[in-house]
Parts: structure tokens; C-alpha cells; sequence
């Protein structure tokens, strides 16, 4: 596994709200 799936994660919900 990778510690960074949470990341990214956070960076998709970001664009996600962004793109809002």
C-alpha cells in the first residue's frame, strides 16, 4: 500500500469542489 492514496484523495475532492 501507499501512504499517499490520501492525498490524492484530498487533491481529487479539491478539484472536485472546484470544478463546483
Amino acid at each position: 500500500p501507499g501512504p499517499s492514496w490520501r492525498e490524492e484523495l484530498a487533491s481529487k475532492a479539491l478539484q472536485y469542489d472546484m470544478h463546483r
